[in-house]
């Protein structure tokens, strides 16, 4: 007869195991990125990654086999393994993964300049919202740590408490060399994934220090040094901005690199058409650039959030034909922008272009992930709808908005009484 430790360490076991593989067969809970679904596409992208998951694995069913056999000491040995595991997906969404985190930090971003968008030319949905992390995503380790936690979700942690409390009660009942061995299984992985940005942010700092003392040379090196080592700086504005200003003070030429700092001083000086001119040359010259894909992201980013500045100046005054002219033309330059092209739907329907709302409204619903933006999207689906004369249509798109975010939905609920 097993005892009743054995059976909770079983029952945890058994737990991890469920709770790492049930993004995959579909159980009720909603994860952005979490257990196998993670791993499965970080292997796909670091074949290194697949080792962790062998490990992982191959130490759980071992670990179960160990319980059986009453070894507290393989116990240790195995659930270090699996702690190890869950440290590595931490790792190697902070360190490798040039996917997921990027692609978090630009749906936060966007979530952002939508969800200021439709409260201010909308009637406000006081509905779900979205938790977004503060300050910039990629500037220190601390800000990186937070955006990963913010990304992984239920199955990860069940799993880490899961490991880690087996790991702590058969951690009293092993030696002291069996102890330090396991210590050092679970730390090394993490150290030597995140080596790189540790390393990058020693030499940010001496940028930084370097830039105060006005060695500019030395500062545009070190800071050089960091985007090569942490490629994952392309994303912070704090460092961009600072790439862009020291490459313009040391190169001493307008080319693309220095774009950022230009385009940033000159809207400082109210000059926004300029700096936005600034910007698009930038992106049409890339070519001419060997660093400027480190500052690519970045400029794309800072042109979408100008063109937003300037159509909302547009929209003041009631031009809406201006600003659809300055969107499709700053579209030919970051045609993936989200913001850019939500904000044309709203032109649209104040000029009475229904069908030309519905489409823009339609193409952005594809690629939008967040409850109320899809719930603010749909209702002006169905004004477009109401504007065509399709009530029947119109009606369908309030009530979908209605399902999705039923809190507060005042908007869908008045489209709903018009139809």
């Amino acid at each position: 007869m097993m005892k009743s430790l054995e059976i909770v360490q079983l029952g945890a076991v058994a737990l991890i195991f469920v709770a790492f593989f049930a993004p995959w067969i579909g159980l009720p809970f909603e994860a952005m990125q979490s257990g196998v679904d993670y791993v499965a596409s970080s292997s796909k992208r670091d074949p290194s990654f697949g080792l962790h998951l062998m490990v992982m694995a191959f130490s759980l069913p071992l670990f179960m086999l160990a319980i059986f056999i009453s070894k507290p000491m393989f116990n240790v040995i195995f659930s270090a393994v699996a702690l190890s595991f869950c440290g590595a997906v931490i790792a190697q969404l902070m360190a490798k993964d040039g996917v997921s985190l990027p692609t978090y930090a630009n749906d936060i971003e966007d979530y952002k300049a939508l969800r200021n968008f439709f409260k201010t030319y909308f009637v406000p949905n006081n509905g779900y919202s979205l938790a977004v992390p503060a300050g910039d995503l990629f500037d220190g380790l601390i800000s990186r740590l937070r955006m990963v936690f913010s990304v992984l979700e239920w199955g990860w942690y069940v799993s880490f408490v899961g490991c880690l409390g087996i790991y702590l009660v058969s951690l009293s009942r092993a030696h002291i060399l069996i102890a330090l061995t396991s210590v050092l299984i679970i730390v090394g992985p993490f150290i030597l994934t995140t080596y790189n940005i540790l390393q990058a942010a020693k030499h940010q700092n001496q940028a930084q220090n370097f830039l105060g003392s006005g060695d500019l040379p030395a500062a545009y090196d070190q800071l050089m040094a960091a985007f090569m080592l942490d490629p994952m700086l392309q994303y912070s504005q704090t460092s961009t901005r600072l790439l862009s200003q020291l490459s313009g003070r040391v190169k001493r030429e307008e080319g693309p690199s220095s774009a950022i700092y230009r385009a940033s001083a000159l809207e400082a000086q109210g000059q926004r058409y300029k700096a936005l001119e600034v910007l698009r040359e930038a992106l049409e010259n890339a070519a001419e650039d060997d660093y400027f894909t480190l500052l690519d992201y970045r400029t794309k980013r800072e042109l979408a959030a100008l063109v937003n500045k300037l159509v909302r100046r547009h929209y003041r005054h009631e031009d809406y034909g201006k600003a659809l002219h300055l969107i499709s033309e700053s579209l030919s330059y970051y045609p993936d922008s989200l913001v850019m092209r939500t904000l044309t739907s709203y032109s649209y329907l104040k000029q009475n272009l229904p069908v030309q709302c519905i489409a823009a409204v339609d193409e952005v619903l594809e690629q939008i992930g967040s409850k109320n933006l899809v719930a603010d999207l749909l209702s002006t689906r169905g004004e477009c709808l109401l504007l065509k004369g399709a009530a029947g249509e119109a009606r369908r798109s309030f009530m979908e908005s209605i399902e999705i975010d039923g809190v507060r939905n005042l908007r869908a609920v008045r489209g709903l009484s018009g139809t």
